[in-house]
């Protein structure tokens, strides 16, 4: 598991993903993460859905994060 080396309490919005879907959610987060390692910044994503808090009650628990697996 990667370990992030930056402090996520820092981050502001500064891309919103519309929709909390995995299929965009985990390359947009991944391309996000090797951004912020390689080049700290002051933004981060947040995910915004108009239809349903489900998903963001599924992730809050485990503090919005997840496991992206790639083969």
């Amino acid at each position: 598991a990667r370990v992030f080396s930056y402090d996520r309490d820092r981050l502001a919005p500064g891309i919103a993903h519309i929709g909390l879907g995995a299929f965009a959610r985990a390359p947009l987060a991944e391309y996000t993460e090797d951004v912020l390692e390689a080049c700290p910044a002051a933004w981060g994503i947040v995910g915004v859905n108009l239809r349903s808090p489900g998903q963001r009650n599924r992730l809050q628990p485990q503090d919005g994060l997840y496991t992206l697996v790639s083969r």
